[in-house]
Formats: C-alpha cells, structure tokens, sequence
C-alpha cells in the first residue's frame, strides 16, 4: 500500500483514540508529536524519482551549491525554474550547511510544518482535526510543489497582521512570500478586505470585486503570466483547463461555513477572515473556470479547511451535526486526495531510506 495512505489511516486511528472520550491536552500535545514526525520523515526520504519535479529541483540545488552567494538572484539555472530570489537563498544556505538534498528537504519540511503548527494553534479550536486535513489538504502536492505550498504557509502566517490592523508587517509578510513564489500577489487585497466594516459594505465588495474580475479575468491572466511575473507564461500557455468541479467544493464549503456560524460569521478575527478567504477563493475559481492556473491561483484562498471545518464543529449545535460535519468534509477530502486525478503523480510514491 502507497506510505501516504498507509500514514492517513494510522494518524485517523491515532486521532481517534486521542479525541475520544474527550480530548485533552496531553492527548494533542502526543498527537502533534508523532503527526508532525511521520509527515516530515514521508517528505524528507522521499524517493525523488517516484514524484515530478524533485528531480529537476535536485539539479537546482546542487547548481546553486557551487553558485558566489551574491549571484545567486541572476545565475540561470539550467534545469529548473526558479524566478524567486528567496527560495533561491533558501537552496544556497542549505547548500552552504550540507550538499545533501536530502538535509534541504528536512529544513523545508520544518518549516513547513512549523509553520502550520503555529497557525493551528493560533486558531484552530481542535488541532487534531486540523491536522487530518492538513495530511488530506495540501501536504501531498506540497510533497513536489514545493515553493508554492512554502509561500502559502507564510500567508497564512500573516493573519495575525491582517487581524491585528499592522499594514507594515503585512506587507513584510506577503513580501517574504512573493519571494518564495510570485503568484502570492493574487492574496495582497485580502488584508484591506478585512477592513470593510458593516455587512451590506462588506457584500457589495464582494459583489463588485466578483464584477470586476469576471470582466477581466483573462486580461489580468495574461499580464500577470506574460510581463509582470517571471517565469509564469506556461500558467497561461498549457492546454489544461480548470473545470467547475473545483468551485462546486468551494461553494459547498462556504454555504455550510455560513449556515452553520450564522451572525457569528462577521465576528472580527478569523472567522470574518476564513469568510471572506473563502468568497473570494469561490468568485476567482467561478471566474476562471476554463483557464489551467486557476485552481493554482486560487490555493492562496482556499485551502483552509484545516481551520474552516474545526470552527464549523466549534459552533456546531449537537453532537450529531459536529460528526456529521466531520464525516462529510473527511470523507470528500480523503476521496479527491486518495482517488481523484491529482493522486496519480504520487501513485508510485516510496521512501529513499
């Protein structure tokens, strides 16, 4: 059976055992611990040869190993795009540490693993929850997409500063993350979102950004891929099309994210922000249906589940609706990441040991 599955199966049971009769802090605190060690054991010894793009990510590396530290923004790299000066420097410091890949996928799964602990823990009323969709969100495209999923770590990261009011943090933040990949531009509007008050001001921003970009979705596509971005034009070029699948998600999300949370959805803080995260993923995805970055694009926005559905449980009225809203999200996700389209670049997935 592929390690993936066989790791989703055993931290489910695990979670289990941890959440029930109750869960306490002990219980989170051993889960967190040999989650987060198996997740990062399955991305470090990854056989670079049973998933796309290590490979040519390898190359970069050892590249970028014998690359003058002050050349490494405008040294071509031969077998890997890699536009982003950050990331870059990332490769070149762990370069200066160990040759070893092998050591550069550790530190990157720290760091992102870190990361998400953290955002957890600021906001996710259940963490054992959050971390089951974590393994069946984003954690096994992150395997090989691995600076796109490293900047949506550190978007996530900047919630504090879009809830705390502190623009110039903020836009230190998103900086940090357009330096790990350039697409995070898509998210910067989403900070003076926040700071729409009032419902009927905050529905017709909604409205009038959905507008605006249904009319010029395909012309802020092509800029953005062609003369703003560096290295992007493939985005725009490939034959593949996103299809209304992706929105359909979205929306079923949202509409039970707004049921179920009802006037508690405007509360300041992360339950207005998860809202308006979540609004703005379903009107880009809607919008871009037809054009292939779009459910790339669109990541920055959505993938929240990991904190969307352990609020939807919080607030939640019986224990019926609690499980059943866990039964329906775990079941859809497990199936579009164990069984849907996606999972065949990591059918063959092995360990290197």
């Amino acid at each position: 059976m592929n390690p993936l599955v066989l790791n989703f199966l055993f931290l489910v049971i695990l979670g289990f055992f941890c959440s029930f009769p109750k869960p306490k802090k002990s219980k989170n605190k051993f889960f967190v611990l040999i989650s987060f060690s198996t997740l990062l054991f399955l991305r470090t010894f990854v056989d670079i040869q049973s998933v796309p793009d290590l490979h040519s990510y390898i190359l970069g590396f050892k590249q970028m190993i014998d690359v003058d530290f002050l050349k490494v923004p405008i040294t071509e790299l031969y077998y890997v795009k890699i536009p982003e000066i950050g990331f870059r420097y990332l490769m070149k410091i762990c370069g200066l540490v160990s040759s070893s890949f092998v050591f550069f996928l550790f530190v990157y799964g720290l760091l992102w693993l870190c990361g998400y602990i953290k955002v957890m823990k600021s906001y996710s009323p259940y963490i054992i929850l959050s971390i089951l969709f974590l393994v069946v969100g984003n954690f096994n495209q992150s395997i090989f997409v691995i600076r796109q999923h490293l900047a949506i770590v550190v978007v996530f990261l900047s919630y504090k500063y879009i809830i705390e009011k502190k623009l110039l943090k903020y836009l230190l933040i998103i900086f940090l993350a357009f330096m790990l990949h350039q697409a995070t531009i898509i998210v910067f509007p989403l900070y003076f979102l926040y700071h729409v008050n009032g419902r009927k001001k905050i529905i017709l921003t909604i409205i009038s950004c959905a507008v605006f970009i249904y009319f010029n979705f395909a012309y802020f596509l092509a800029k953005m891929g062609t003369e703003v971005l560096q290295g992007y034009a493939s985005y725009v070029e490939s034959d593949i099309k996103t299809n209304s699948t992706l929105s359909f998600i979205i929306g079923i999300e949202l509409l039970l994210y707004i049921l179920i949370l009802k006037k508690n959805i405007l509360n300041k803080g992360i339950n207005k922000l998860l809202f308006l995260s979540l609004s703005m993923g379903l009107v880009i995805s809607i919008c871009g249906i037809g054009f292939n970055p779009t459910s790339r694009m669109v990541m920055y926005y959505t993938s929240v589940s990991f904190l969307t559905v352990p609020i939807m449980v919080k607030y939640a009225k019986s224990s019926l609706v609690k499980n059943l809203i866990i039964l329906l999200f775990l079941s859809l996700y497990t199936y579009m990441t164990f069984f849907g389209s996606g999972f065949v670049f990591l059918s063959d997935f092995r360990l290197d040991l």
